[in-house]
């Protein structure tokens, strides 16, 4: 079996959006925001050099945009995010080789 990742999303950015009013009231939203790309990937099952079945699949990426807290510092946000990110990634390969298995 030969599975290929095309795409993934693998960077993200930090925003801050501040407005004030009347000069004396300042609101300030600081958050991490994924780039918006969905896993792409390719399989081909081969049995004696012939290929019995090929394909692709999209894996919605779950990540989505962390608002930092109250008290929560930027490298805990981050830290947060992250541990989501590799967590996901770590188990996506038995997810797309049960979605493969399910599909035969």
């Amino acid at each position: 079996m030969i599975i290929e990742v095309n795409q993934w999303p693998n960077s993200f950015s930090y925003n801050l959006v501040e407005t004030a009013y009347l000069m004396m009231i300042v609101f300030t939203r600081f958050y991490i925001e994924p780039k918006s790309e969905n896993v792409l990937v390719s399989y081909k099952i081969q049995r004696d050099g012939v290929t019995i079945k090929e394909g692709k699949m999209e894996v919605t990426d779950p990540t989505r945009t962390i608002g930092v807290g109250m008290f929560q510092t930027v490298n805990a946000a981050s830290d947060n995010y992250l541990t989501r990110y590799d967590a996901f990634y770590k188990g996506l390969g038995k997810q797309v080789i049960d979605k493969i298995l399910a599909a035969q």
